[in-house]
């Protein structure tokens, strides 16, 4: 098994559980449901279910991490005084 994809299963999954506990949406034992899930799937290493895992988080993870990127690049636009253009843009102004 590649361990390279197993740690970045988990480095999604942490992105993923943090997200979603900050939302709202899964509560402390709705993550450690997945934690344990995942953690047998590695313990045995289960192929099949490590790679369908770390789909299944590549998935959730890729719209937080465009979002967090987008909204990186608006904060330092601000900073660059460019963000003012951009909301009069957009405005009409």
């Amino acid at each position: 098994m590649n361990d390279e994809l197993i740690d970045q299963l988990r480095t999604d999954f942490r992105l993923v559980r943090r997200w979603h506990i900050e939302q709202g949406e899964w509560t402390e034992a709705d993550a450690q449901e997945f934690v344990e899930a995942i953690r047998q799937a590695i313990a045995t290493r289960n192929v099949e279910h490590i790679e369908g895992w770390a789909r299944t988080m590549a998935d959730y993870a890729k719209p937080m991490r465009e979002l967090t990127a987008r909204i990186r690049a608006f904060e330092q636009r601000i900073r660059e005084g460019k963000g003012k253009d951009d909301a009069n843009d957009k405005h009409g102004s």
